[in-house]
């Protein structure tokens, strides 16, 4: 199934084609709350209530940005890890874009993809990736990508580039 296909088997099955975003303010969170038990409980919740959503579309950054790695932590990366885990809507969208060079952003799609299974991810496109980049990102994705632009680029031939399922 392609992600078109994916979507629109979701949004029927949903009976909308809402997108749950995840952007966690984790200033604004109570001191000491475990995030992944926060998010599980959500999302229990959510079914109990009969609240169903077409796609879910978790930030990257929130919880990049709880990641320690030279101190041995990454609480943040396995909070979403548990998060993806237990999502009770596919497709997994991963807001993941970041404003850079071509190259840097076809190893943002390779991480999105392959390190977390996405199955659609955001991507910035401030430049428009170069051929070298394109061919890198499908050379190196299995399967290959595809990606939804953000409200604010235009679509281009990289975008395109990544929609090949």
């Amino acid at each position: 199934m392609n992600y078109i296909e994916l979507l629109r088997d979701t949004a029927r099955k949903a009976g909308n084609c809402a997108c749950l975003g995840i952007d966690p303010n984790f200033g604004a969170l109570p001191e000491g709350l475990d995030v992944r038990q926060f998010f599980l409980e959500l999302f229990e919740a959510m079914d109990k209530a009969g609240l169903k959503v077409a796609a879910i579309k978790p930030n990257i950054g929130y919880f990049s940005k709880l990641d320690r790695p030279l101190e041995g932590d990454f609480s943040g990366s396995k909070a979403l890890a548990d998060i993806v885990k237990a999502l009770p809507a596919r497709p997994f969208i991963l807001d993941a874009k970041r404003g850079d060079i071509a190259t840097s952003s076809a190893n943002y799609a390779f991480e999105a993809f392959r390190c977390w299974g996405a199955d659609c991810v955001t991507v910035s496109l401030t430049w428009e990736m170069t051929a070298s980049a394109r061919l890198q990102v499908q050379s190196e994705t299995e399967p290959p990508t595809r990606a939804s632009t953000s409200s604010t680029a235009q679509a281009t031939p990289a975008a395109r580039t990544f929609r090949t399922r």
